[in-house]
């Protein structure tokens, strides 16, 4: 049986008794004690309860402090086994699986870059007239002239629908100089583009595609259309020379005289679109109007001009002979303010069109008016710039130096734009 250390409650001296024992009495005072119970952890003694009382007997308390102190230990020396345990096993498990074979992955194929297509540079109507041809075979005229680019510069030539402005073709950039109002005209199958280095250029009719140069060493004044396939080029220095339409081809020069023989003359600058027109003053007489220009297409003639005596109110009338079928004030808004180039104006068969420019207050106009041919009726008026006009089946082209605007021919409506 293992002994224990108590102490007597009485004297305090040390007594050895048996582990299991309950009571004692010292031996050095003769008091009886009872020995409380022992346990894992420090317990407070407690008299017993009822007659005889008898003192307590305690262990000493360095053998409670020594108890805690083994079982902080433990406590302590748990837990790193514990944490060397866990340690342990992450460590051959990361090794485990480093050993392991990988899957093979298969290889990502490279994304394309997305590519968004430029914008086109913004552009203008290159200051030119507007050739007219149906190239689309819609049975409208389409639209054919210089074009300028802003962004990079350039200048080409174009084919534009006469129907909805969308473009047909384009010619590669024109490296030659021209004019702020290039000089154009139209074959059966060419353009051509006269330069002011003196050079002739072709270009395709139907893909704008260069063709040949002819090198005249002078600018070109006229072109006159002899036969489908040959043309005389007559250059600022009274010379004429024919040219194959076929190969650019050059007869030898002689001298050119009006008087020596007509001339159907290409369209080339500003194009009079089949009319022939000559300005003045006397070339008509019309009451109440002062006639400025006269403008014939085949047997029918308009007159322009403004009105006589009084303020000069923009006038038109259409004429027979001397025979005037119908005249007409042209602006429907402050007529007494309003101004017109009778040099702008256009008529066919059925339409006749013009425009003026005026003030209201402050603010200045600028209308292009649309009269029936037969009687001078207004079919309609609309806000414009100030423009030449060409008329087309479906179309009236208002073409200024940057811009060409076509309207519905029946109702004025805007169809649409090119250039800025």
């Amino acid at each position: 049986m293992r002994a224990i250390s108590i102490r007597c409650p009485t004297c305090n001296a040390s007594l050895q008794v048996a582990s299991d024992a309950t009571a004692t009495t010292c031996e050095y005072c003769h008091t009886p004690c009872r020995i409380q119970a022992r346990t894992g952890f420090l317990q407070r003694p407690t008299p017993p309860s009822g007659p005889p009382e008898m003192p307590v007997a305690q262990a000493p308390a360095n053998h409670v402090a020594l108890l805690v102190a083994v079982g902080a230990l433990m406590a302590l020396l748990g837990t790193s086994a514990a944490a060397y345990l866990l340690m342990r096993s992450s460590s051959q498990t990361a090794a485990r699986e480093a050993a392991a074979p990988r899957p093979a992955v298969a290889p990502v194929a490279p994304v394309a870059p997305v590519t968004q297509e430029a914008p086109r540079p913004a552009m203008r109507w290159g200051g030119s007239p507007v050739l007219l041809r149906d190239l689309d075979g819609d049975g409208d005229e389409d639209l054919i002239g210089m074009v300028d680019q802003y962004l990079d510069g350039k200048r080409y030539l174009a084919a534009y629908s006469g129907l909805t402005g969308q473009e047909l073709w384009r010619s590669p950039a024109i490296t030659a100089s021209a004019t702020y109002q290039p000089r154009l005209a139209l074959t059966e199958a060419h353009v051509l583009h006269a330069t002011d280095e003196g050079e002739l250029r072709s270009y395709a009719l139907s893909t704008g595609a260069p063709g040949w140069v002819a090198t005249l060493g002078e600018k070109v004044e006229r072109l006159c259309a002899t036969s489908p396939t040959q043309v005389r080029v007559i250059t600022a220095d009274e010379q004429a020379r024919t040219l194959e339409l076929a190969d650019g081809t050059l007869g030898e020069p002689m001298r050119w005289r009006a008087r020596e023989g007509a001339c159907e003359e290409l369209p080339l600058a500003w194009h009079r679109y089949g009319m022939t027109v000559r300005s003045g003053y006397g070339l008509a007489r019309v009451p109440g109007m002062q006639v400025r220009l006269l403008a014939r297409r085949g047997e029918s003639t308009l007159a322009a001009g403004g009105k006589s005596p009084g303020t000069a109110v923009p006038m038109l009338a259409r004429l027979a002979g001397k025979e005037v079928l119908w005249k007409v004030e042209l602006p429907s808004e402050s007529p007494l303010a309003a101004q017109m180039r009778e040099d702008l104006i256009a008529f066919d068969e059925d339409l006749v069109t013009a425009t003026y420019k005026t003030t209201s207050g402050t603010n200045e106009l600028t209308r292009l008016v649309a009269l029936a041919f037969a009687d001078g009726a207004r079919r309609w008026e609309v806000p414009s710039s100030e423009c030449r006009t060409a008329l087309t089946r479906r179309m009236v082209i208002c073409i200024n130096w940057s811009q060409v605007t076509a309207y519905h021919r029946a109702s004025g409506q805007e169809a649409f734009r090119l250039g800025e």
